[in-house]
């Protein structure tokens, strides 16, 4: 029993010096758009919706573009648990920036044009005109900033995601203060807006990207990975590889995102109202879903190395930990705003202000039904994660596809809609396919990790 406990303890100890760096790197990066939308807010309640729809459609695409990068990761970890040599695992991050600046050109092109896509979805061209040149500088910053996914992804697959959370908090103050000269003009400056929050984000990542390709091309530690050495020599396989294991990853997390997206779309057509509560609410639930996602990239690594050393106890270790850390931070998330709502959403907008009711009103309810929903989607992104390990990307990109495109897409319009829900029945119906694709994981999750074991005990005897 003691040993037991000894070895949960242990497993507590190697998530937690995996997780808590990336965790924090996630909280931070988030945490300076949250500021920015701070900005935002004191502007006026038309920008606070008009960001709404610009940051949901550019996250959609951000996420995709950057989720697919975490195969760098993944293939890391793995020449880590297999020791592989360190100018093979350098090779695979100098593809990775290649599959980066690729992917970010091709999509910064659509990025600048948002806009219209956005009229052609038939949401207020006044709130639309407001996109533009948060979209333009948007456009621009993808490129430095997929470039330097690769770059983290590079430093958790060799254990060391302690370097990108260290970048992460300089960055943050920076960040912070173009937010403020550039989104209400200061010092000079005229207000940009919307436009100042995208514009600070390219700044700052101009200057995070050349940074860190600096340090690893001077630091001694990653000498032997030959990295910034012979830059452009690409190898076909090795990109195929990356995609085939990203591919998945990014476009299930693109997918799920292109739903929401949807959704809030949706909630543009029942008003300022519900897209200010909608974006109140969705800046407090991202920030809430950081101790899952940094868990869940933590997963994918530690088991990517347990698979290759054949160690399947602890990967089902790593699984049950990571659930009792996820239920219980968001729990404690949800029972904070039950108790203490205005502290949240006084953030944001003027709680004493009569006017700011129905947003007050909404904002609660669909926070309670959000919250309650990424708990559930917080053990399927950790499902997800175990199985990315094990190199089985398609599995939850299929289902998670499935469930979210045929069943919460489907169903949130029928409550929001024909059944005249509105933007509650929008949050519950997203939730729906959410629960379904987390039990067929679930079960897949089982299967996997009994099979991946007996076939590597077959391979020993």
């Amino acid at each position: 029993m003691l040993r037991i406990k000894m070895n949960a303890i242990s497993v507590i100890k190697k998530l937690g010096f995996f997780s808590l760096p990336i965790i924090g790197t996630s909280f931070l990066n988030m945490l300076a758009g949250f500021i920015g939308l701070l900005f935002v807010a004191k502007i006026g309640s038309d920008e606070l919706a008009a960001s709404s729809l610009a940051v949901t459609s550019f996250v959609m695409i951000w996420t995709m573009s950057a989720c697919l990068l975490y195969s760098v990761g993944i293939l890391v970890g793995h020449c880590r648990g297999s020791n592989a040599s360190k100018e093979e695992t350098g090779n695979w991050v100098k593809n990775g920036i290649f599959l980066a600046l690729v992917i970010s050109l091709v999509l910064s092109l659509i990025i600048a044009n948002f806009d219209k896509i956005l009229l052609l979805f038939g949401q207020d061209k006044h709130l639309v005109m407001m996109t533009k040149g948060y979209f333009r500088y948007a456009a621009c910053f993808l490129i430095p900033a997929l470039v330097s996914m690769v770059l983290f992804q590079f430093f958790v697959g060799i254990g060391k995601p302690q370097i990108t959370l260290i970048t992460y908090t300089i960055r943050l103050p920076v960040a912070s203060a173009l937010f403020y000269i550039f989104v209400l003009g200061k010092l000079g400056f005229s207000s940009m807006g919307l436009a100042g929050v995208a514009f600070s984000l390219f700044l700052v990542q101009i200057i995070e990207c050349v940074s860190v390709m600096l340090y690893v091309h001077i630091a001694s530690i990653f000498r032997e990975y030959k990295i910034t050495r012979n830059l452009w020599v690409i190898n076909g396989t090795m990109c195929k590889t990356l995609l085939t294991i990203g591919g998945p990853i990014g476009v299930q997390f693109g997918g799920e995102l292109a739903v929401i997206t949807i959704i809030t779309y949706m909630m543009g057509h029942f008003g300022s109202v519900a897209l200010v509560a909608n974006q109140i609410v969705s800046q407090f639930i991202v920030l809430s879903t950081m101790v899952t996602m940094g868990l869940t990239q933590a997963l994918s690594v530690l088991v990517s190395q347990s698979s290759a050393s054949g160690e399947f106890i602890l990967i089902r270790r790593y699984y049950s930990v990571a659930q009792g850390l996820v239920l219980l931070f968001l729990s404690l998330i949800l029972v904070a705003f039950i108790i203490r709502p205005n502290v949240f959403l006084g953030m944001y907008i003027d709680v004493s202000d009569v006017s700011n009711t129905s947003v007050i009103s909404l904002s609660m309810m669909l926070f309670c039904i959000g919250i309650s929903s990424v708990m559930v989607d917080g053990l399927r992104n950790l499902l997800s994660g175990v199985l990315r390990g094990l190199q089985d990307a398609k599995t939850p990109m299929i289902v998670s596809l499935l469930c979210l495109w045929g069943i919460s897409l489907p169903i949130s319009w029928l409550l929001a809609f024909p059944l005249q829900m509105g933007p509650v029945g929008l949050r519950i119906g997203f939730a729906s396919g959410i629960v379904v694709a987390s039990v067929i994981l679930f079960r897949r999750y089982i299967s996997s990790v009994r099979n991946k074991q007996e076939n590597f005990e077959l391979s020993v005897h």
